[in-house]
């Protein structure tokens, strides 16, 4: 039985599935599977992945019907056998230490093991600092991101097991950082310790938030997700008051992005009405408007109109933001 199980989620993706395949293979740790779990792709990705599995016997190949990657993910941790577990996603590659210094990195002081990471085109640094965080740090561990993503960790399998843990298939975004606000809360001591030297390489989705695609949902699992992290500020004596100024400012980003993400919906005047008053009169955002700060890529006036509650008023700034935008694509051409 392997020590290490490493899932990765495959879905179309024929041009970038062969570089991440072989960028595990030639790991320098080798005592693992590679779950490759192709989730009902139409192009040649399923092909792909058998011809790994003839190739080399640690490759395990599961075919699903299409359910998503969080799907794909949950598929993979139930057919792991590995005492610990790593995900990758078919579009992103990693360094060949991976494996070897996270599993490397985990001791009896440490409980979670973390890399950084960073672009497929980017340069690594020679910055091989590690720094480690105990419970009495826990706000430093949320607030520098360290619980967003799965691919750059180690996770002890019996936890995820034991607990039933699993990624929300209800959700497109943020169900990665809800899993592993979840591992987090089980674990029996804090001891998280992370390497500044990037060892997972992620592709920059084009259809990321950034690129205004709505985001179904989002309100909801934000706010789930900062009940997670109230939950564990709680669990560990942070008082929220000692942090009002970071976390106010860290929600509000999020607060802005959820507003932002209404815009982008195709749903009447009275349902977005509705959705706005539903985030601007969150005991959340109520809070953070007292103690938060603006973020630079905010503008004044536009925090200022949030900030007052003034619906009809976003209303406008949002439609005078588009033509505006309307006028200088077409002036461009």
């Amino acid at each position: 039985m392997a020590i290490i199980s490493v899932i990765v989620p495959v879905f179309n993706s024929e041009s970038t599935l062969s570089r991440c395949v072989d960028s595990i293979l030639k790991q320098s740790f080798n005592d693992f599977e590679l779950i490759l779990v192709n989730d009902g792709s139409t192009d040649n990705s399923a092909k792909i992945c058998e011809e790994y599995a003839k190739l080399d016997t640690r490759v395990v190949v599961i075919n699903k019907e299409n359910g998503g990657v969080s799907s794909a993910r949950n598929f993979g941790i139930e057919r792991s056998n590995g005492k610990f577990i790593l995900f990758c996603d078919s579009d992103d590659y990693v360094e060949k230490q991976w494996i070897e210094d996270l599993y490397n990195m985990l001791s009896d002081k440490v409980s979670m093991a973390v890399c950084t990471y960073c672009g497929i085109e980017d340069n690594i640094s020679d910055d091989a600092e590690r720094i480690f965080y105990d419970h009495s740090n826990v706000w430093e561990i949320i607030k520098n991101k360290y619980l967003h993503v799965p691919c750059n960790k180690i996770f002890d399998a019996t936890i995820i097991k034991k607990h039933d843990l699993k990624f929300n298939e209800n959700y497109s975004y943020a169900e990665d950082t809800l899993f592993c606000l979840d591992y987090f809360e089980k674990l029996e001591k804090v001891g998280v310790l992370v390497n500044k030297q990037p060892m997972y390489r992620q592709c920059i989705k084009p259809n990321s938030l950034s690129r205004r695609r709505h985001i179904d949902k989002y309100w909801e699992v934000i706010s789930k997700a900062y009940d997670k992290i109230d939950l564990l500020l709680k669990k560990y004596d942070v008082n929220k008051m000692d942090i009002k100024n970071e976390y106010s400012k860290m929600y509000l980003t999020s607060m802005i992005t959820a507003i932002d993400n209404v815009f982008t919906d195709k749903t009447n005047l009275v349902q977005k009405n509705k959705q706005l008053k539903q985030i601007l009169y969150a005991e959340r955002t109520l809070f953070a408007f007292e103690f938060g700060s603006l973020d630079k890529s905010t503008s004044r006036r536009y925090y200022d109109i949030l900030k007052s509650k003034k619906i009809s008023m976003i209303f406008i700034y949002k439609f005078l933001s588009k033509a505006k935008i309307f006028v200088k694509h077409k002036i461009k051409k």
